[in-house]
């Protein structure tokens, strides 16, 4: 794609601060390399622009591209490169751009670390070590990777949980006690995985907070719950009847006059009320069950009495209906501590997590990139330094661009915004035009991966705005909707998806944004087919200690579903024809796509092979899910542990060795001792 749609125009302006909302496929990074090249052709200087990315690879693909045009520039002749120029610059070059660019191949090759295509992490590190002292932190830090990130964090949560075991961390244990019982071993490591993922949620909150204790009064405030409430507080409230003349009276009547079918709920009400002025838990509990439900709602009346029976008795229904509400409202209160009890938990846990982290890196001296982000944030905020600073760098600033905005997170977006702050006011507005520019899209966001917030996108698109209408700049929203990836019958139906009167719509975006996808490949065919979804076949419940004398089958569904692709892409292949090439299909028309590539994958190109279609096979492959490669792990997991039977064994069968199931029994049954003890001996018999 190289030239350009009038919205792509509009968004490369180099005049124009710019919000562009870019659908998948609409040419986004075209427009964001489009605005960098134009921004220099019209006189800016190349350590003028910072352009911010989510990853690394969307830099380097940046990068490369802007290298590969200005260097194709060079060499062109004048008619082609007056021609490529005006698809930059949507106008007619002049012979001094023409000049610049044939010579901004040599500037940005000059430039030290040459264009300032950077992902937010690395721009605050080299802006941290270009300033430690004023950012208040240690000359020559060293930035934590993933793995030692992860080691941190595994140190953390091994040293708080090894800390609930001495005298000092029983507080802490109660916390884990309470969690506990509401997890299994994995769920548990996921939860503290998510604990790690708010740590920056959380040291913000205890910050705002001031400390541990107004932060959980501020939780158990804003459930709505009251942090005196106890088990046996509400079980004192319970107690505590109105009207308990009425309820016994009513009870006594109901086991002598209400039936066979009431006599339960009658004992259950005389057996609360014989327990005296402490009834125990058992008798509350079944008392409550009388007359509620075990989810916590009312249970109608002819379920606590019967019709005939509150017929006699004319008062014994507002009776039961005004202690159905009292205790609704109890039990609502309930739910409110056990939430707030279990919040309370898993946050001092998680504060714990956070502490324990926190000195692990201050003890290995190094910093991970939400420090970085943080560090940098409080730099750009500082009175008295952030001027000087923002002075010091490389050229003042004139053009900010945020790639994959979407996936920014609020303290990300602080960054840009302390870097901005004075684009749009003061002498330096007057003077020269500066820019901010975003591209993103809300729908594609990984939502709250290292804290991304696409509501943060329109949010910061509205504070920009106010700034730039307040200095008199030129702004406006851009909208990109064009695709240039899909065709009309798959983009229709995501927009018939995603309509605005269905349920898909809602919560899709922050903004309510009307989702509408345009096409570029007009006249293409297509074809959407829905087909109905494979539902695993019930299994009989195996006896108890079944002998495990067959093998059993498993994803039985995904087979069928497996199977039955296959067999339709076999009906295509050489029997439908291909319109737009006007030609019977072939296999390599043909592209199986997949959200995750699991174990249908397999089943789908055994049964394409099974019927003779030409399949290329999976595309990406786990090494460490490969069975030459699990062979292999085997291999080394024995040779630095001989004792594990497991292994051994499955070394034994695998092909380095090729050990019959016989051969292997034979081997292991009745061995007096480890199987590798075992072999030893087999092989001294020989």
């Amino acid at each position: 794609m190289t030239s350009m749609t009038k919205e792509q125009a509009l968004a490369t302006r180099p005049d124009l601060t710019a919000w562009v909302g870019a659908s998948a496929g609409t040419g986004k990074t075209h427009v964001l390399t489009a605005r960098v090249l134009r921004l220099m052709l019209t006189g800016t200087r190349p350590d003028q622009i910072l352009c911010l990315t989510f990853t690394k690879a969307a830099a380097s693909e940046m990068k490369n591209r802007i290298l590969d045009e200005l260097g194709g520039w060079v060499s062109l002749a004048d008619s082609e490169l007056e021609a490529k120029l005006a698809e930059r610059v949507n106008e007619t070059p002049d012979s001094a751009m023409m000049v610049t660019a044939r010579r901004l191949f040599a500037e940005v090759l000059d430039l030290p670390g040459g264009l300032a295509i950077q992902t937010f992490h690395s721009f605050c590190q080299s802006l941290l070590g270009r300033f430690p002292l004023e950012a208040g932190i240690r000359p020559g830090f060293e930035v934590m990777d993933d793995i030692l990130m992860d080691e941190a964090l595994r140190d953390a949560r091994d040293r708080t949980l090894a800390s609930t075991r001495d005298i000092t961390g029983i507080r802490l244990r109660k916390q884990l006690d309470k969690v506990a019982v509401l997890a299994t071993e994995s769920t548990f490591d996921d939860l503290m995985t998510n604990l790690n993922y708010k740590r920056g949620a959380l040291a913000s909150a205890l910050a705002k907070s001031g400390n541990e204790e107004n932060l959980v009064a501020a939780l158990w405030s804003a459930l709505g719950a009251k942090q005196d409430d106890s088990d046996a507080a509400l079980h004192t409230m319970i107690t505590d009847i109105p009207n308990v003349s009425e309820i016994r009276q009513f009870a006594r009547d109901l086991l002598e006059f209400g039936g066979k079918r009431n006599m339960d709920n009658a004992q259950k009400l005389l057996d609360f009320f014989a327990a005296g002025d402490g009834p125990a838990v058992e008798f509350i509990e079944g008392y409550v069950s009388a007359l509620m439900k075990v989810d916590g709602d009312a249970k109608s009346l002819s379920f606590v009495a019967s019709k005939k029976f509150l017929d006699k008795n004319p008062d014994a229904e507002a009776l039961i209906l005004d202690e159905q509400t009292r205790l609704g409202a109890i039990e609502v209160r309930r739910r409110r501590m056990l939430v707030a009890e279990r919040s309370e938990a898993i946050l001092r846990l998680g504060l714990s997590l956070l502490a324990g982290y926190r000195n692990t890196k201050a003890h290995r001296g190094v910093v991970d990139f939400d420090d970085m982000i943080a560090k940098t944030v409080a730099l750009l905020s500082t009175q008295d330094v952030a001027p000087w600073v923002l002075f010091k760098m490389d050229g003042a600033l004139s053009h900010i661009l945020v790639d994959e905005a979407q996936d920014s997170n609020a303290l990300q977006w602080q960054v840009v915004e302390k870097l901005s702050d004075e684009f749009f006011t003061g002498d330096s507005a007057r003077e020269h035009v500066r820019t901010m520019f975003a591209v993103g899209d809300a729908k594609q966001s990984i939502y709250r991966f290292q804290g991304a917030d696409p509501d943060e996108f329109a949010a910061a698109r509205d504070r920009t705005f106010h700034k730039a209408k307040a200095g008199g700049a030129n702004y406006a929203p851009i909208p990109l909707n064009l695709s240039f990836r899909s065709g009309e019958a798959v983009l229709k139906l995501v927009d018939a998806v995603f309509d605005a009167e269905g349920p898909a719509h809602h919560g899709l975006t922050s903004d309510g944004e009307i989702i509408e996808h345009n096409f570029s490949r007009k006249g293409h065919g297509g074809r959407v087919e829905l087909w109905p979804a494979e539902k695993p076949v019930a299994k009989e419940a195996a006896e108890p200690w079944a002998i495990p004398d067959s093998q059993e089958t498993a994803d039985e569904a995904a087979k069928r579903l497996a199977w039955k692709i296959a067999k339709h892409i076999e009906s295509l292949i050489g029997k439908k024809m291909l319109d737009s090439k006007n030609r019977l299909v072939s296999a390599g028309d043909i592209m199986v796509l997949v959200q995750r590539r699991h174990a249908f994958v397999e089943y789908l190109v055994k049964s394409l092979k099974a019927l003779g279609v030409a399949v290329a096979g999976r595309d990406r492959m786990a090494l460490n899910e490969e069975l030459p490669v699990l062979d292999l792990l085997a291999l080394g997991r024995f040779a630095l542990q001989p004792e594990d039977d497991l292994t051994l064994a499955t070394v034994l069968k695998s092909p380095f060795i090729g050990l019959t199931e016989e051969a292997l029994f034979n081997l292991a049954h009745k061995r007096e001792k480890s199987l590798w003890y075992a072999l030893k001996q087999k092989a001294g018999e020989g």
